[in-house]
């Protein structure tokens, strides 16, 4: 069996085959001796390009769903009127999960952004996601809103699946966890 050889970085890729995945590590292009590593996975993938195109897919996917996740109607319908009103921007904290986000990102007019532990004293109300995994078609989602409500911190967690259709991710089950 024949293989091509593509160089990215620091390893040698083979191209990579419905149900398995092959790297041959090597370095500076040297491939007597190397190690060969073999994974099942879910990809198809033939070129720098394919992956690329898969990871900015990966990335809207992801964009997609949070933006979908922040303006939940029945997360919405929990909080206070009041704390809605004061919400000038969406914060997302960026700790449990790596949320890469478009610089300028606006969703309703409103800002969206990432921000790091030091920063949630200052700020009222945001979001934390502690998981999202996207498959195909499939999305599963968990997050917490967490809010100030006369100086006490309050919590709605939520569960939600999504699937997508055209392009176009929707909620099809969710559950507001206790």
């Amino acid at each position: 069996m024949k293989f091509q050889i593509t160089q990215l970085k620091y390893a040698l890729v083979l191209p990579i085959y419905i149900g398995a995945t092959t790297i041959l590590c090597a370095q500076n292009g040297d491939t007597r001796g190397a190690q060969v590593s073999t994974f099942k996975t879910n990809l198809t993938v033939n070129s720098t390009q394919d992956v690329e195109s898969f990871r900015l897919n990966q990335e809207n996917d992801q964009q997609q769903i949070i933006e979908q996740c922040l303006r939940f109607q029945p997360l919405l319908n929990k909080i206070p009127a009041d704390v809605k009103d004061n919400m000038k921007t969406y914060f997302i904290l960026n700790k449990a999960l790596t949320i890469e986000l478009s610089s300028h990102l606006k969703l309703e007019g409103m800002p969206i952004i990432t921000i790091s532990d030091d920063k949630i004293s200052s700020t009222k109300s945001y979001y934390k996601f502690l998981y999202i995994k996207i498959e195909k078609n499939k999305a599963w989602v968990r997050y917490i809103f967490t809010y100030a409500k006369d100086n006490v911190k309050k919590t709605i967690p939520m569960s939600i699946e999504f699937t997508k259709n055209n392009s176009i991710w929707k909620e099809s089950n969710y559950q507001i966890l206790k």
